[in-house]
């Protein structure tokens, strides 16, 4: 399961197929950042397009670019 945020929503309607290529059961709940964390718990990924959430959250190991899935 994945949690796509904002960012790779908006790029994936920008493509007749764009949610497609994200290639798994997705689901985006409207969370707050601070409420993130808690759901990451669940062992689902989040898919962002924004490069400095990724980059912060490297060290997690849960937030992934679409390109990395």
């Amino acid at each position: 399961m994945l949690v796509i945020d904002a960012s790779a929503a908006t790029a994936a309607c920008a493509k007749a197929d764009g949610f497609k290529d994200l290639g798994e059961d997705l689901v985006a709940p409207p969370l707050m950042w601070s409420e993130v964390r808690s759901n990451l718990i669940l062992d689902c990924r989040l898919v962002t397009v924004d490069g400095r959430l990724r980059r912060g959250a490297d060290r997690l190991g849960l937030v992934v670019t679409p390109d990395e899935l």
